[in-house]
């Protein structure tokens, strides 16, 4: 389950980290080439952090449900819809508590960023059996995946260093055999004792076991990439590992 206080944390601070109109942009332009081959009307984007994929989908026309359990997130989200003039509909849940109301509701669900990373592997499978009755027939769940295998192979990694005049922000992986350890520290140059130092684990889920998890509840694979560039996955170095699979019959 996503840590709700890394995350509830973050949000004030997102745009100090990571362009969100730059993201935008690119999301847009990868949403726009693969969906132009199916019909998709209504979208659930699953962890929908800080709105980014909500406002894509938004403004391709597409009637979107956002949900995250992060009650800080999802009012960045909420500010970055209204900000693009788009309508959105919010609702403070993980992927497991959606309500039966929203079964068989969506064309399509969307699940980027580190949505699947922050949930367990026995929470994932509850999660992906909860995702195949949300969809309707045919539906389509397009889910990234962080690549462990490079990282691991760097053992511990920074992302990011920003200096933000009296403060310093840094992230940064801590790699072990189970898990990645996300690390956020943002550090008060003046006084180093109210510096913040947050974690959170992600799950290094992979190819293969997403893939027996979707087939047992009833996923078919159509397409793979090893990012929102529409490059071949490689298993090696590929940074991400994104996936389009199709509702079928249990």
């Amino acid at each position: 389950m996503k840590n709700e206080k890394f995350y509830n944390h973050l949000a004030p601070i997102y745009d100090t980290m990571i362009s969100f109109d730059n993201s935008l942009v690119k999301r847009a332009e990868f949403f726009r080439k693969l969906l132009s081959d199916y019909p998709i009307i209504t979208a659930a984007d699953l962890g929908c952090g800080s709105g980014v994929d909500a406002v894509a989908l938004a403004q391709l026309g597409i009637h979107v449900t956002a949900f995250d359990p992060s009650g800080e997130m999802l009012r960045l989200a909420k500010q970055r819809v209204k900000a693009h003039n788009r309508r959105v509909s919010f609702l403070k849940k993980t992927i497991a508590a959606i309500p039966a109301k929203f079964n068989v509701t969506f064309d399509a669900a969307f699940a980027f960023g580190n949505t699947f990373a922050n949930i367990s592997p026995a929470e994932l499978e509850v999660s992906i059996a909860k995702i195949h009755s949300l969809l309707k027939p045919d539906g389509l769940l397009i889910f990234q995946l962080i690549n462990y295998a490079p990282r691991k192979r760097e053992k511990d990694r920074v992302v990011a260093f920003k200096d933000a005049g009296e403060e310093a922000m840094i992230r940064f992986y801590e790699v072990s055999s189970e898990a990645l350890t996300f690390h956020f520290l943002q550090v008060n140059k003046k006084k180093v004792s109210e510096s913040i130092h947050l974690k959170t684990i992600l799950y290094p889920h992979t190819p293969q076991f997403m893939n027996k998890i979707l087939a047992k509840h009833g996923f078919t694979l159509l397409h793979t990439f090893g990012g929102i560039t529409f490059e071949p996955y490689d298993k090696n170095d590929s940074k991400d590992f994104v996936a389009v699979v199709k509702k079928t019959s249990l």
